[in-house]
């Protein structure tokens, strides 16, 4: 699975070790798997696929209210919005050098294009995205 980030976002992620998806990703989140599935985080900002990670414990739909929140008025009232409540706590599986947007999509074949959406990747797909973090880091 690809999450996605920006720089107004991704000192948080690292900070809390959370991911996040909006609500709508929320049907492919959960099904996440502790000690199962691989995840990456793709920086937007920087054009930058980061990994290796895998979830830390099952994905709950609002873990951490405040995260990635921002103040705003609703309705004349005070209140938090927090973009992003499909997470899931994660944890560095291993760490190993990013791939540029080009270096990504070249790992995921003919016509891929990164996108600023949540992604959910095949068994091929994941494997060939850690095959090719391993190769760039055995240099």
């Amino acid at each position: 699975y690809v999450f996605g980030c920006k720089d107004t976002t991704k000192n948080e992620c690292f900070h809390r070790m959370l991911f996040g998806g909006p609500a709508g990703s929320w049907k492919l989140i959960k099904n996440v798997k502790p000690n199962k599935t691989l995840l990456f985080l793709y920086d937007l900002s920087n054009a930058q696929l980061l990994g290796l990670f895998g979830a830390s414990e099952p994905p709950t739909y609002n873990l951490v209210p405040q995260a990635w929140q921002k103040p705003r008025r609703q309705n004349g009232v005070n209140s938090k919005t927090g973009p992003y409540p499909a997470q899931v706590r994660v944890r560095v599986e291993e760490e190993l050098p990013p791939l540029t947007a080009k270096e990504y999509c070249k790992a995921m074949g003919k016509g891929w294009q990164p996108t600023k959406h949540s992604i959910f990747l095949s068994m091929a797909q994941t494997n060939a995205l850690v095959s090719a973090m391993k190769a760039k880091s055995n240099g």
